[in-house]
């Protein structure tokens, strides 16, 4: 009895001991297969190809922007006559179209940030409607279905940005937890920034929203483009394609002016994901990245490396990541390079379509484009 006994208890160590080894060789299998991909070179290949998904009335209307879900099932076009798409990303059906409740066409329009869906849409007039794209993830019949919808975490009610000068031409947005801040620029070249101070209603569990004026100073040259940065304590105002002015919003001062003209003609400037990076392409193909240092005790604006497009061209579009330093660059003739910000590296560089590219839409995971 004791030897069977024995014999029991020598297959049972031997049983866990192999266990032990086995879950650990699986374990160092599942690394490698995560790991792997870091040493093979980037591609991209086509999946699939089809016409702008729209209503026939409405097809040709200016598309504003593009932009996938999680799953990269169902994908959502937003055009300047104020619809709104929702479609298969597989085949282009259309699933769903809205129209938003803004008075006449979309004079203006902007995202937040691509990870929070927030966008504003203005109209002439200066009116701004904000507006999320949420998706809903249900299994009915254990097979997965998502269903896109918008909600207005503001209401339906448009803010009044109270330009009363002339027609409304660009718009920034900019939304955090305590405060939201719109940069709106009318026909007259003056640019106008208003805060509004969030506050919950007690008895509705509402967000009230409590404008606050911003004073600019002035801002030499004509202006091209805004942005704000995550803090939503600086702008940055590219004016007459070469002078990037850094206003300090909490002060309402001028912090800086620099003049780009070593960096070249400027034709597309966006944020890295974190919104404290600035990306600054030009039209010879080159693309800088800037944030704010400390420098002898004053706040600057400095670049900390830069990159370039294979073939010299007009950087016309740049895209982040929504979860990584990575970033997209459109230039002419459907040429598309894929670079790391942090890593300092090039990935991809090469032709995906005949013809100049308006869009680009990168998924949230960044394994579709």
């Amino acid at each position: 009895m004791r030897a069977i006994k024995n014999k029991f208890a020598g297959w049972g160590i031997a049983t866990g001991g192999l266990s032990v080894i086995g879950a650990v060789l699986l374990i160092f299998f599942y690394l490698l297969y995560e790991v792997a991909p870091m040493f093979v070179a980037a591609s991209i290949e086509p999946v699939n190809q089809y016409s702008v998904p729209a209503l026939t009335e409405d097809k040709n209307s200016q598309t504003l922007m593009l932009a996938m879900e999680e799953q990269s099932e169902v994908a959502l076009r937003v055009q300047k006559s104020g619809e709104m798409t929702f479609f298969k990303v597989s085949d282009g059906e259309i699933l769903q179209q809205e129209s938003l409740p803004l008075a006449g066409a979309v004079a203006a329009f902007d995202v937040n940030t691509q990870a929070s869906r927030l966008m504003v849409f203005s109209n002439a007039q200066g009116e701004a409607l904000l507006v999320k794209h949420n998706y809903k993830v249900t299994y009915p019949n254990d097979q997965r279905l998502i269903t896109p919808e918008l909600v207005y975490p503001y209401g339906e009610e448009p803010l009044d940005l109270d330009n009363g000068v002339s027609p409304i031409t660009d718009i920034t947005l900019r939304d955090g937890e305590e405060a939201m801040v719109i940069a709106a620029l009318n026909e007259q070249g003056q640019l106008q920034v208003n805060r509004y101070l969030k506050e919950v209603d007690f008895l509705s569990d509402e967000v009230v929203l409590e404008y606050e004026a911003v004073n600019l100073p002035g801002i030499a040259g004509v202006i091209n483009q805004v942005e704000i940065d995550q803090t939503m304590r600086w702008l940055f105002v590219l004016a007459d394609q070469r002078l990037l002015h850094v206003i300090n919003l909490e002060d309402e001062s001028l912090t800086q002016t620099i003049t780009l003209d070593e960096v070249g003609a400027i034709s597309s400037m966006s944020l890295l994901l974190g919104e404290n990076s600035l990306l600054i392409g030009n039209t010879e193909g080159k693309i800088s990245q800037w944030f704010m240092a400390r420098q002898e005790d004053k706040w600057r604006l400095v670049m900390a490396r830069s990159f370039v497009l294979e073939t010299p061209s007009a950087v016309q579009t740049i895209v982040s990541e929504q979860r990584r330093k990575g970033f997209y660059v459109a230039g002419e003739n459907g040429r598309v390079a894929v670079y790391h910000s942090t890593a300092h590296r090039s990935l991809i560089d090469e032709k995906l379509v005949d013809g100049d590219i308006e869009f680009l839409s990168v998924s949230p995971r960044a394994k579709d484009l």
